[in-house]
């Protein structure tokens, strides 16, 4: 089962500042200041990460001061963040490409990164990105990790001590007690190999014994679905577009045959 079935996995990881009280179940507080936030993610296969993004740009805890791209095709993965940003009105947050892995899976949001004009020709390397955000406001960045940790394993291979400047690690990964699939009213599964961790464990190792301050949101806790009646929330059935379109939805196949079995068949 893909990660695309807990769409809201990256969803809850996404709120550095509130992630705490929603697991608790307490109301969350937005904070005096908005919290200063970096977002590394593989945004473009599966769709969690899109509204996670969304969210982020939504809530007045955070202030987004870059978007880091990981695994697989970053720079085309850069590209889609640029329109989403664009799309949004906020061109302004810096996007950043990490380094570009061999990845066997289809990039299913290409076409959305390829269209329009909102794309940048380039983008600056990520792990020197996230350094320097570092340096500038040390204490008080915190990276949300939402995706494969390539990008942080390099951050910290490259200077571990400026790495252990960030606030904390707010990261959707591992899997300590459900797998995927074990939604918690089936017997249990038990703990599966999570993706994140999964695609670079080396990486892994090397964030859990960085020394930095880490808030985990493993599958235990997130996979959420949204299900039908959220979805018709989110995306009520009507457009800024005048309806262009007849759609067939279904069809009378004894009606049909009558009209066209005559009709070849008439000399």
């Amino acid at each position: 089962m893909s990660k695309s079935t807990a769409i809201l996995a990256s969803v809850l990881a996404s709120l550095a500042i509130i992630a705490s009280p929603l697991c608790s179940g307490q109301s969350p507080a937005v904070p005096a200041l908005p919290e200063k936030v970096i977002i590394d993610t593989d945004i473009g296969d599966d769709i969690d990460d899109a509204f996670a993004l969304a969210l982020a740009l939504r809530s007045p805890e955070l202030q987004i001061i870059g978007v880091t791209t990981t695994f697989g095709d970053t720079e085309t993965r850069a590209k889609l963040v640029d329109r989403f940003l664009a799309e949004v009105g906020r061109p302004d947050i810096p996007v950043a490409a990490g380094t570009p892995t061999v990845s066997k899976g289809t990039f299913t949001q290409r076409r959305y990164a390829e269209g329009g004009h909102y794309a940048k020709p380039s983008h600056p390397e990520a792990v020197g990105f996230v350094l320097e955000q570092i340096s500038r406001y040390p204490g008080q960045v915190t990276l949300i990790a939402i995706g494969p940790l390539m990008n942080i394993g390099a951050i910290i291979e490259k200077d571990a001590a400026t790495f252990r400047k960030l606030k904390r690690v707010v990261m959707m990964g591992g899997s300590i007690q459900r797998g995927y699939g074990d939604l918690g009213y089936t017997p249990p599964r038990g703990p599966q190999p999570e993706w994140n961790i999964l695609n670079d464990i080396p990486s892994a190792q090397k964030l859990f014994a960085s020394g930095v301050p880490l808030f985990v949101m493993p599958l235990d806790s997130t996979q959420l679905k949204l299900d039908e009646v959220k979805r018709a929330f989110l995306f009520p059935p009507n457009s800024p577009n005048a309806p262009n379109a007849q759609v067939c939805l279904d069809s009378n196949p004894d009606a049909f045959f009558r009209f066209f079995l005559p009709r070849l068949a008439a000399p």
